[in-house]
């Protein structure tokens, strides 16, 4: 709401602040300024909107993410004779660094990685992603020798 009025007290544009207006246009006026002041305030609501829809939109792609992300992640642990394992991981965000794996070594052995990439969000999910999958993958080469693949 754009108010045109006689009143131009300060406390009188205050109050129509304080009721919603978005402009404040005192008497006598200039057409030209009125039609300046009304196109940018539809500028702003157009921009208002595109960026509700982006967020919509970055928080779809989001939720999306975290899910995929989610199933990188064992929902049980090996059987390992002897021990009995519990875990619970709990991100701050949608999607994060933090992360947890299993893999299985030779004679029975099985690898325990608990992993944090530093920050949280869309970013450190990648990293996670891609470091989880560089670490089973050299696994999965040095079974024999763990200690190897933790030196490349």
């Amino acid at each position: 709401m754009i108010f045109i009025s006689a009143l131009n007290e300060i406390q009188n544009k205050v109050q129509g602040f304080n009721v919603g207006g978005v402009d404040y246009i005192t008497k006598p006026f200039q057409y030209e300024e009125v039609i300046a002041r009304v196109e940018t305030h539809l500028a702003l609501r157009r921009f208002q909107k595109r960026l509700r829809k982006a967020n919509k939109r970055y928080e779809k792609e989001l939720k999306l993410a975290g899910s995929l992300q989610a199933n990188l992640i064992p929902k049980q642990a090996p059987a390992m004779p002897g021990f009995q394992l519990s875990f619970v991981l709990r991100s701050a965000r949608e999607t994060s660094g933090d992360f947890y794996d299993f893999f299985p070594l030779n004679s029975g052995h099985f690898g325990i990685l608990v992993a944090d990439v530093v920050d949280k969000g869309a970013a450190a999910a990648l990293l996670m992603a891609y470091g989880r999958t560089l670490l089973r993958t050299l696994a999965e080469e040095f079974p024999e020798y763990p200690e190897e693949f933790l030196k490349t």
